[in-house]
């Protein structure tokens, strides 16, 4: 075998993304964010290949892995090598899917399981059940519609400025294995992408930075765009999460995602009910208007 670093322990054929979430391949390949040299993706390529691809495939479920044999020459630096997610935003992913070419040198493996081991951390956001905006939060942009329509226009609005902190936001997701999507709409819905703050600051001088960090609570880390900053509005939504699922450890992970994320909004101790665990939220629907937002930060490049 190859000291590649991908032996990927056996899973039942075929598998759904359901399945992925949840599989021995999203824990099994957490050490797998390396640089390997061609040589290397050579030896694995001609040792593995012929008995591991229907199972490659397979393990990562919605993950393509292209093999384009016309390309291999007889030298590892003539071989191409993609890793190409397919799900509906993967275009996306443009700038994280590995790609070898005959003048690359290094080959980073790990984009392809960093969603799975997302979902299977704190919940998939895509299948976070929400009702959207009330009409009390869509009158922000004198929208005439509610529900989750009027989400998608607010953080449609709020795009060209989350732009800006992208790369940050998608970081920091990947660090903290927290979806970038959902940082992006937490931050949309907190500051607008900033567009609502005054010297850094809204909520009458009491949040603090993109994220909103209460000052009351928490000593806000980072300048108010920061990475820093983000990192720790971040970890104060993982928390939150955390503290969601020891308070509620029946609650489907889902349940558990959206109680955090209503938690992040007014406390723990506040979120009760999952079917009125927005009530006592900023505008009463704090957590669906963000998983609404979130959902479609996700087909949206995030």
């Amino acid at each position: 075998m190859s000291d590649i670093g991908l032996d990927i322990p056996p899973v039942p054929m075929p598998m759904d993304r359901n399945d992925l979430a949840d599989s021995q391949a999203s824990v099994a390949l957490r050490s797998s964010s390396k640089s390997y040299s061609l040589t290397q993706i050579h030896d694995f390529i001609d040792s593995t290949m012929d008995q591991r691809k229907p199972r490659f495939t397979a393990v990562f479920g919605f993950v393509r892995y292209g093999y384009a044999e016309s390309n291999f020459g007889g030298t590892a630096s003539a071989k191409t090598i993609q890793i190409e997610e397919t799900y509906d935003d993967c275009a996306a992913l443009q700038t994280c899917c590995p790609v070898i070419t005959p003048n690359s040198s290094l080959f980073t493996l790990y984009t392809p399981v960093l969603r799975a081991i997302m979902a299977a951390t704190y919940g998939d956001i895509t299948k976070v059940p929400t009702t959207g905006a009330s009409e009390k939060t869509a009158r922000q942009d004198k929208l005439t519609v509610k529900g989750v329509e009027a989400s998608n226009k607010l953080a449609e609005t709020d795009l060209k400025k989350m732009d800006q902190y992208k790369s940050i936001i998608t970081k920091v997701g990947h660090a903290k294995q927290m979806d970038p999507a959902v940082i992006a709409a937490i931050i949309s819905r907190e500051s607008r992408a900033g567009a609502a703050l005054v010297n850094g600051l809204g909520d009458k001088g009491n949040g603090f930075g993109l994220m909103q960090v209460d000052k009351r609570h928490h000593t806000p880390r980072g300048a108010w765009n920061s990475e820093e900053h983000i990192v720790q509005g971040t970890g104060i939504l993982i928390k939150a999460i955390t503290d969601i699922q020891k308070k509620f450890p029946s609650w489907p992970k889902e349940h558990q995602f959206k109680g955090g994320i209503a938690a992040y909004n007014f406390g723990v101790d506040n979120v009760r009910t999952y079917e009125r665990m927005d009530i006592g939220t900023t505008g009463d629907d704090y957590s669906s208007d963000v998983v609404a937002r979130a959902q479609w930060f996700k087909r949206h490049g995030y």
